[in-house]
């Protein structure tokens, strides 16, 4: 849609076309009465008399399946007479705002910034700014004007046609849907925004906004994967070439320590980046669909959450949440190999529904023995947490339906999920698993925003894994191996690891494909009571 046309839009000649349309189906009306009139009038009886009053009636009936149509064509021009009024506004408001602050709008709707350019950075920034804003808001309007455009055809001809007009948004209700929700906005209100948008309004808002689509709780999470792989891929060139930049001054001699430590974050950020690509590369080989549901690149450490299976349709999803040592850039292939062999385990028990498993390392973990004693980690990480599964659960409610969402937690995540049971509105959470924990989050189960009798605990023995119940109580919550109200599920993790010390030779088997331990959680994935 040319930007040109669209500052001539107006909604009289659409308006006057709708008048024209009414005073026809009026016509028609009166035409029709009449001749219903004289169809009741006819007097006598017979073949001949019955006969001309049926004809009679027939054209009375489609006379006013006529007067019908016309109505709903006027009922249509009048609306896109609104629409056009609206749009054409639009556009005419944005290009005088726009020529204020000297930029200028071309008749296909490109951007050319006609004033003085300033000689600072600051100005640089800010003109950057403006021509960004003004070029969101003419794409925006671009694509409500052809929504408006392809919708009053498609209904013409279903009247046209016999058959009836959808019904739609008007065009002031589109493009302010086509603003991003306010901050501090809920996963239900989101939800509700986002399944306002048609899809190629939804693509307009990846397109504009990806970072905030990719981690805004309540969007579908097909949108939200495809927002975040726009951001990582951008991500990466942009790392890999301030890394390259910093890895030639480090050859040449010229680095400042301040640089050397500049160069083994970039490093590291840019090691996350592509163990987040080479993850969602494994689709290619194994066909198991990956989503990228979080990306956060901001700080250090770069966070996500990838998810195996299609999160907006899947049956039964199940969240793990690892603990201790677990990071983007060392190990989120190796927690989503695990989260394969889970998903695998739990669709043996699904009577063929479908399971989908997210990896989720969208919270910082504590990476050193010092810092696995801070509970603060735990409480930011749940905080996370909890919006993500209200937000699972707000674009399911507002989509293909409520799923079937269990939450487990390993070692230190254990703690971060049960932390997190207890913020999650309620009906998200449907089971709680906790397995190799140091502490259950809370005091009592009864603290949990989970149906009673649906908190699983698995606890391999103690000698072996002595993690369990590791944490204070009054931070880390009671010990869920020791606490009422918890159902039990198999401790038997299989073989211990030979490369582990003995005291924690155990700690990670919960994943070890074959053990009962892996069974039984994956039972309560899949929705089913573990034998």
């Amino acid at each position: 849609m040319n930007w040109s046309d669209l500052l001539q839009w107006e909604g009289n000649p659409l308006s006057q076309q709708a008048q024209v349309y009414e005073q026809q189906a009026q016509a028609v009306t009166n035409a029709s009465e009449d001749l219903s009139d004289r169809a009741n009038g006819l007097s006598g009886s017979g073949q001949t008399v019955t006969a001309a009053q049926q004809a009679l009636r027939k054209n009375v009936e489609e006379m006013r399946k006529q007067a019908e149509s016309l109505h709903s064509l006027a009922s249509l021009s009048e609306s896109a007479a609104k629409g056009a009024h609206e749009i054409g506004e639009a556009a005419r408001t944005l290009d005088r705002e726009a020529a204020d602050k000297s930029i200028k709008i071309g008749a296909d709707g490109s951007l050319d910034y006609v004033g003085k350019k300033g000689s600072s950075i600051t100005d640089a920034i800010k003109i950057a700014s403006d021509m960004g804003a003004v070029s969101d808001r003419v794409s925006a309007i671009q694509v409500v004007a052809n929504e408006l455009v392809e919708d009053t055809q498609k209904n013409i001809a279903a009247v046209e046609s016999g058959g009836q007009p959808q019904a739609g948004g008007d065009a002031g209700s589109r493009l302010n849907r086509m603003k991003l929700p306010p901050k501090g906005a809920s996963p239900d209100e989101v939800a509700k925004w986002w399944s306002s948008l048609t899809d190629a309004e939804k693509a307009e808002m990846v397109k504009r906004h990806p970072r905030e689509i990719g981690n805004l709780n309540g969007v579908e999470a097909t949108w939200r994967d495809k927002a975040n792989r726009k951001s990582l891929e951008e991500d990466i060139k942009n790392e890999q070439n301030k890394y390259n930049k910093l890895e030639q001054a480090r050859q040449s001699g010229n680095l400042s320590d301040a640089d050397k430590e500049e160069l083994d974050k970039t490093k590291k950020r840019l090691d996350a980046m592509n163990n987040i690509k080479a993850t969602l590369d494994r689709q290619g080989k194994d066909g198991v669909q990956r989503q990228l549901v979080s990306y956060d690149p901001a700080g250090d450490g770069v966070l996500a959450a990838v998810a195996q299976g299609n999160l907006d349709t899947a049956d039964h999803i199940g969240v793990t949440v690892p603990g201790m040592y677990s990071n983007v850039a060392d190990n989120l292939d190796d927690y989503d190999t695990k989260a394969t062999i889970m998903r695998e385990n739990a669709e043996k028990h699904s009577n063929g529904q479908s399971v989908a498993m997210v990896t989720y390392m969208d919270y910082t973990a504590p990476q050193s023995v010092g810092e696995v004693t801070e509970i603060n980690y735990a409480r930011h990480g749940s905080d996370r947490l909890a919006g993500f599964l209200n937000g699972v659960d707000a674009s399911r409610e507002h989509g293909a339906g409520d799923a079937h969402i269990t939450l487990a937690g390993h070692s230190y995540g254990s703690t971060t999920a049960g932390m997190a049971a207890a913020k999650v509105n309620d009906g998200v959470v449907d089971d709680l698993v906790q397995f190799g924990s140091p502490g259950s989050g809370v005091q009592d189960v009864s603290e949990f925003n989970v149906p009673k009798g649906h908190a699983w605990v698995s606890a391999t023995d103690y000698r072996r894994d002595i993690v369990q119940g590791m944490g204070p109580d009054w931070d880390f919550g009671k010990d869920p191996a020791k606490m009422k109200g918890y159902k039990h599920l198999s401790g038997d993790v299989g073989a211990p690891d030979p490369d582990e010390s003995y005291v924690f030779s155990k700690h990670s088997g919960y994943f070890n494909k074959d053990s009962k331990a892996l069974d039984d959680i994956s039972s309560v994935i899949a929705g089913k009571e573990p034998k």
